[in-house]
């Protein structure tokens, strides 16, 4: 969020207070809607709330009347929060960094040329929130612009030893290709199904003042004027670039992916399914990379695929209502020739080289994916045999057992690092035999019963553990009970997420208190010059201090924002 949005948000959210019922502006009830509108725009535009339109209900007969509620005809609009989308702005760069190597280019040699267009088309909405599609070009070439005139400022300053500055000017034929450039990752995004429209509200009539102050008459939804949207879209048009409007309307593939005058959002969930498939090729390559080296490659690229499918307006956009219905029961699954667009072109490389071409060879990677040599975790399920099979067979990813898998294995390391190794090694246990005694449990961990008793008893206190009495009598004598300790996974679960939802916000503290002690440091390197800058060493000494601690809190912070996207968003 910008600067002038945040001071915008800060302003009306300590200043004023909102009520239903009105009351006197001494008591800090707002009678002017140009400030609420202006925050309620911000926090709709980075997707912390929506608006929805009332729906005008039918009167009913009077038996019914009872029954059903009126809608107040001064509301134009209904807010409801998102809470839940503000801890994914810590996540940023990780959208960003994902955005570059997802639309880079694959070279010969394996290597991902990252697409750093598409990395600052990212940037900019997510900064902005929504922008047009006019807005997003001129925007992210702002952006490139900026970074390389920085970079030819620092190159003229190391060879003039900092004595001159020479002004750095972008030539046309340069600015043409960088529009180009740009207006392609924009496609290959769209395409790829990481940005999506943003559906139009519809625009009511209301009876405010030229002020933008709220009257007492009743607001009225304007049901007759349902085509304003073309004339908006030429009023709007009338500030931006001619060249990138040009650009947008002449090219037919540009003008059926990026429609001119529309809104634009990121696609979280699509982020989150890539990123997902990332990871857990990453896994299966750790587990099975020894058995089969393209193991983990196939996984990521049937993943992608089912995202792709979802997610992409090119594979929705010329099907049939039956078609898309028939698409959703067969939701994951694939055969070899789909994924093949997905894979890396050094494995496609390898297995068209192979005898029998690449379909048959990545059918019988499938194949043994399949098999008992890989079944913990279970990586493929085969839904229609290969064997004979027109297409190479059908198969599809075992997505809940690799994830359950993932998420056990960081749910073993929170609790070895926060209680020890045979705190770990007695939940293992109880995860594999059920619930136990301590006795037993102690056996099992070859360990003494009074310390295993004491383990259980701190992984209680931190909701890890269950513990289950039964009474043999009906007097409920506690000499005689039978004390039973078990997990339940599903609450391990939820523990893990609470803590480490809590480390994210104390580290989100610990850096905001860091920023308020090292406030002078950071205001003195924004002013001074490079000469008078740290001119003591104990100085200089304590300023990369401070910024190595911020350094470590943001990496901290990222780690545990990956480990929460694994427990929640997964």
């Amino acid at each position: 969020m910008n600067e002038d949005r945040l001071k915008l948000v800060e302003q009306v959210g300590g200043g004023y207070k909102i009520n239903r019922a009105r009351g006197p502006e001494s008591a800090g009830y707002v009678f002017e809607a140009g400030p609420i509108r202006a925050a309620l725009i911000v926090l709709i535009h980075h997707g912390y709330a929506t608006a929805s339109s009332p729906v005008r209900s039918v009167q009913p007969d009077n038996d019914e009347k009872r029954h059903q509620k009126k809608v107040d005809l001064d509301v134009a609009y209904r807010y409801h929060s998102i809470a839940d989308r503000a801890r994914l702005m810590c996540r940023y760069s990780r959208y960003v960094e994902h955005a570059r190597k997802c639309t880079g280019e694959d070279n010969s040699g394996g290597s991902i040329a990252a697409d750093e267009y598409a990395g600052a088309i990212i940037e900019e909405i997510l900064v902005h929130g929504r922008l047009r599609s006019e807005d997003v070009v001129t925007c992210a070439m702002m952006s490139i612009e900026r970074y390389l005139s920085k970079d030819d400022d620092d190159e003229d300053n190391d060879e003039n030893d900092g004595t001159a500055k020479k002004e750095s000017t972008i030539e046309e034929k340069e600015k043409d290709d960088l529009r180009n450039g740009v207006v392609n990752s924009f496609k290959r995004l769209v395409d790829g199904g990481f940005l999506k429209i943003v559906p139009v509200l519809q625009e009511p009539s209301v009876n405010d003042d030229e002020n933008g102050n709220i009257s007492g008459d009743k607001r009225k939804f304007d049901e007759e004027n349902k085509d304003f949207d073309q004339e908006l879209l030429e009023n709007e048009n009338r500030g931006d670039d001619a060249k990138v409007i040009s650009l947008l309307k002449q090219n037919t593939s540009y003008r059926r992916s990026i429609p001119a005058g529309s809104v634009w959002c990121v696609n979280v969930p699509m982020f989150h399914d890539s990123m997902r498939a990332s990871c857990l090729g990453r896994l299966v390559s750790e587990r099975y990379s020894d058995k089969l080296s393209s193991a983990g490659h196939v996984v990521t690229a049937a993943l992608k695929h089912a995202a792709y499918q979802e997610y992409s307006p090119l594979h929705t956009r010329m099907l049939s209502e039956e078609e898309k219905q028939r698409m959703d029961e067969s939701k994951g699954i694939f055969t070899p020739e789909d994924i093949m667009r997905h894979l890396p072109q050094t494995v496609l490389h390898e297995l068209k080289n192979r005898a029998g071409g690449a379909r048959s060879n990545l059918s019988q990677a499938l194949v043994s994916l399949s098999g008992p040599a890989y079944a913990w975790p279970q990586v493929v399920f085969e839904v229609e045999e290969a064997r004979g099979h027109p297409q190479g067979g059908k198969f599809e990813i075992a997505l809940r057992q690799l994830v359950e898998h993932l998420r056990s294995r960081i749910l073993h390391k929170i609790i070895y690092d926060s209680h020890g190794e045979i705190a770990a090694r007695i939940c293992s246990i109880l995860e594999a035999k059920g619930s136990m005694e301590s006795d037993a449990v102690a056996d099992s961990t070859m360990c003494p019963a009074k310390d295993v008793r004491e383990i259980l008893h701190r992984l209680y206190r931190a909701r890890f553990v269950d513990l289950m009495n039964l009474q043999q009598t009906k007097q409920h004598n506690p000499g005689t009970a039978i004390y039973l300790w078990g997990i339940t996974k599903h609450r391990m679960y939820e523990t893990a997420t609470g803590n480490t939802c809590a480390a994210l916000q104390n580290m989100r503290l610990r850096r905001q208190h860091e920023m308020e002690v090292g406030k002078d440091w950071i205001e003195r390197a924004k002013e001074s010059t490079d000469i008078d800058e740290n001119e003591h060493e104990l100085d200089k000494a304590n300023y990369n201090k401070f910024c190595h601690g911020l350094e470590r809190l943001d990496n901290a912070i990222l780690q545990l924002d990956e480990t929460l996207m694994v427990l929640r968003d997964f």
